[in-house]
């Protein structure tokens, strides 16, 4: 191993935060966005989170507890794009930015088609795909088909306009 891979390997192993060195400043980013004097309500938040206990949220905001990680996907979706860049820069990542409709369309046309990809891949390990199989993808196939005939357009009008997709999440 080469001396830069040994440093970066060694740089990973490394504990930058602690469990509760994390949770305190995942309070603290809660209490500015949540309930008391934040901009969102913590109730609204609650009922986002699909909680049910009333100390839920009281108990992100004090540290007593953190959130999973599906919670804190939705938080971030739900508080947006400064409360997600606050969370990420905890563990050393900024710069984030949402990305608008086109971008996070073709996104999740990708993340279909890989899922539908993957579906035919298992149903061909046996060699074949058989009546059955057959039937369960082929309404996937023409959902997949008109997804990509929709995307195929949208890319005609931005080649048209002149512009592009970038892939940071922004319309040029």
């Amino acid at each position: 191993m080469e001396k830069s891979d040994k440093n970066t390997n060694q740089n990973r192993n490394k504990v930058f935060l602690s469990p509760d060195m994390a949770r305190e400043r995942i309070a603290e980013v809660f209490t500015r966005y949540v309930g008391g004097g934040g901009k969102y309500p913590a109730e609204k938040l609650r009922a986002k989170l699909g909680k049910s206990h009333v100390n839920s949220i009281y108990k992100l905001r004090s540290g007593e507890a953190s959130p999973n990680l599906i919670d804190t996907l939705i938080c971030c979706q739900v508080l947006g794009p400064d409360f997600a860049t606050e969370i990420m820069a905890i563990a050393g990542f900024t710069g984030l930015r949402p990305i608008d409709a086109t971008t996070k369309s073709m996104l999740d046309l990708n993340a279909g088609t890989s899922a539908t990809t993957a579906k035919i891949a298992t149903a061909c390990v046996d060699g074949r795909i058989d009546h059955l199989e057959a039937a369960e993808l082929a309404p996937e196939f023409r959902e997949r088909a008109r997804d990509l005939e929709e995307a195929a357009d949208r890319m005609d009008e931005i080649t048209a306009a002149g512009g592009s997709i970038s892939v940071t999440g922004k319309l040029n």
